[in-house]
């Protein structure tokens, strides 16, 4: 019989070998999944299409302006998201060990979101961070300089912030401490529901699945396979909210609603798609291995006095 789903509980896990196998995983996943990360905040932060015509025309246009270290630009605060993981996954499994005694939907959707809402306090300052370096020296084929224009042909582009101490200090001198949290109640708007609908969608898809009794299935391709289907139900809802809070963050801006405005008088409402596709590549592959390997992670983290056999019996 094929195992329950969220069968290892928090109770279960041994955190020493917890916290020492999950970053060594996770720091691996963020690095192959980094590039569309990239390639979704610049066609967020751009107007209309001015630079890129889509995900595959930024990706093309990055490797071949910005070379392929344009594609990890950012990424090393991007790496600190990590504690911010860490502190929401904690928060997550600890509100869900609490809620033992509710259903599959409550206990996803309301651990969900409070783990979201916790986890944001730490991750908006290094979003903030890393997608303002995402934009530093972007370089476009579709803007060539007018001819006869000496000018602007000799005008020298201000050299890129690549160091991370440094972008910290522009930060802080143009915004003061509240600059680190640009977004932050966008964040909260984007990430909470975006987090609640995908822990709660995906438990419930998972029983389903196996109330079918797919025998000859393995467990991970089902864990895979509704985790996809999650990410995508989470993603879609989602992303109008994520256009707003990207740009907050990157380009600046006090109110949610100026911002909805401003992107409404930009797109009309082809704004509630700008970037989906590659926020896509983005949710999609990153929603199938990481549950994957954080299941994989509970297991190789399982208490020393407890068969997985045991937990996994019919």
């Amino acid at each position: 019989m094929v195992p329950p789903p969220n069968a290892i509980e928090w109770r279960h896990i041994d955190l020493r070998k917890y916290y020492t196998i999950g970053p060594s995983v996770f720091i691996g996943l963020r690095a192959l999944l980094y590039p569309p990360q990239l390639v979704k905040t610049r066609l967020q932060v751009q107007t209309q299409r001015h630079v890129y015509l889509g995900a595959w025309d930024a990706f093309k246009n990055i490797v071949r302006l910005e070379g392929v270290r344009g594609l990890y630009k950012g990424f090393l605060p991007y790496t600190f998201g990590l504690v911010a993981g860490q502190v929401y996954i904690t928060a997550y499994e600890v509100i869900r060990n609490s809620l033992r005694d509710h259903g599959t939907f409550i206990r996803g959707f309301v651990a969900g979101g409070v783990a979201s809402l916790i986890g944001q306090s730490i991750a908006v300052p290094i979003d903030v961070i890393s997608q303002k370096m995402m934009m530093e020296g972007q370089r476009s084929s579709r803007l060539p300089t007018p001819v006869g224009d000496e000018s602007k042909q000799r005008k020298p582009r201000r050299k890129p912030i690549r160091n991370v101490s440094i972008m910290m200090k522009h930060i802080y001198r143009k915004h003061g401490l509240l600059g680190f949290y640009r977004g932050y109640w966008a964040s909260i708007l984007t990430f909470a529901p975006n987090s609640a609908v995908w822990w709660s969608t995906y438990s419930m898809t998972t029983d389903w699945v196996l109330s079918r009794k797919p025998e000859n299935v393995p467990m991970q391709l089902i864990q895979a396979a509704c985790g996809c289907f999650s990410g995508l139900m989470a993603c879609v809802l989602s992303n109008p909210m994520d256009v707003v809070r990207t740009r907050l963050q990157v380009l600046g801006g006090q109110s949610i609603v100026m911002a909805f405005r401003r992107l409404y008088a930009e797109d009309g409402w082809t704004m509630v798609y700008k970037g989906l596709t590659a926020r896509l590549l983005v949710v999609l592959p990153s929603s199938c291995v990481i549950v994957v390997a954080y299941e994989v992670v509970k297991r190789l983290s399982l208490r020393s006095d407890i068969q997985l056999s045991e937990l996994y019996s019919a």
